[in-house]
C-alpha cells in the first residue's frame, strides 16, 4: 500500500523524535554526553533542547498540512456522544497524569531530588529521594501514561487516518520509553523501590501495596486545575 505524503511526514517526525530521544537517554551513550557536557544539568538542557527542536519540527510540519488532505476519512464513529465523552474523559484524566510530573515536589519520572556528590551516605536525602509518593503509588511511569491517555483520547475523535497515525504512535512510543526508562531506573534505584510500586497501573494497589486514596490526596492542586480546564474545555466549548 503507497503512504500518503501526510502518514509519511508523521511516522518521519516521530522516527526523529524517538529515535534521539531513546539514544541520547540509552545510558553508554547517556553517560558519555554527561562527560562531554561538563555536567548532567548542561546535558539535561541538551537533551530538552534536542526533544523540543525535534518535536516542534514534526509537529511543525504536520499542522501545516490542510485538514481536508491529511488522508481517507476512515472514522465514521466520532461524532457518537459516548466516544466524545470517552475522549474527553481520557484527555482530561491523562492531563492530571502529565501535569503532575511537572509540579509534583517529588518528580515521579525524573528523580530530580538526586543525591549530590558529597553526600552519598545521607540516608534522609536517600529515603526522601526513594520515597513513593502521589502518582508513584500508581505507576512508576504516570508521565507516560498521561501521554498515551491525552493521544488516545484525541484518536478517537480523528477523523482522518493522518491524525489517527500522528496520535495513535504516542500510546506506543510511552511503552516503549517506559520499557527503557524501567531499564535505566533498576541499575540505579533500591530494590524496596520497585516491590513498593508496579510497572502496569494499579498493580501495587491490587497487591495491597499501595493506597489509591492515598495517591488521589497527594496529587498536587495544579494538577488537578489543569484537567480540570480541559475537561471544561472539551466539554463546554461550543
Amino acid at each position: 500500500m503507497q503512504l500518503s505524503k501526510p502518514v509519511k511526514i508523521v511516522l518521519a517526525g516521530w522516527s526523529a523524535f524517538a529515535g534521539t530521544h531513546l539514544a541520547m537517554s540509552h545510558p553508554p551513550i547517556r553517560e558519555k554526553l554527561i562527560e562531554l557536557s561538563g555536567s548532567e544539568f548542561n546535558y539535561r538542557l541538551g537533551y530538552s533542547a534536542v526533544a523540543a527542536t525535534t518535536a516542534s519540527l514534526a509537529a511543525l510540519a504536520y499542522f501545516r498540512i490542510p485538514s481536508a488532505m491529511r488522508g481517507p476519512v476512515i472514522n465514521t464513529w466520532m461524532k457518537s456522544s459516548r466516544v466524545r465523552v470517552a475522549s474527553g474523559a481520557l484527555r482530561s484524566i491523562g492531563t492530571i497524569l502529565a501535569v503532575d510530573a511537572f509540579v509534583n515536589p517529588i518528580p515521579n519520572p525524573m528523580g530530580m531530588l538526586g543525591l549530590k556528590s558529597d553526600d552519598p551516605t545521607d540516608l534522609r536525602k536517600l529515603q526522601r529521594k526513594y520515597q513513593v509518593y502521589g502518582l508513584q503509588r500508581l505507576t512508576r511511569h504516570s508521565e507516560f501514561l498521561g501521554y498515551s491517555m491525552i493521544a488516545l483520547g484525541q484518536a478517537l475523535v480523528s477523523k482522518r487516518l493522518a491524525p489517527m497515525v500522528f496520535w495513535g504512535i504516542f500510546p506506543i512510543f510511552s511503552v516503549a520509553g517506559a520499557l527503557h526508562q524501567e531499564y535505566r531506573h533498576r541499575k540505579t534505584k533500591p530494590a524496596h523501590y520497585f516491590e513498593e510500586t508496579s510497572f502496569l497501573p494499579f498493580g501495587a494497589m491490587l497487591s495491597g501495596h499501595q493506597s489509591f486514596t492515598r495517591m488521589l490526596v497527594e496529587i498536587p492542586p495544579s494538577a488537578y486545575a489543569a484537567g480540570f480546564c480541559i475537561a471544561g474545555l472539551i466539554f463546554l466549548w461550543p
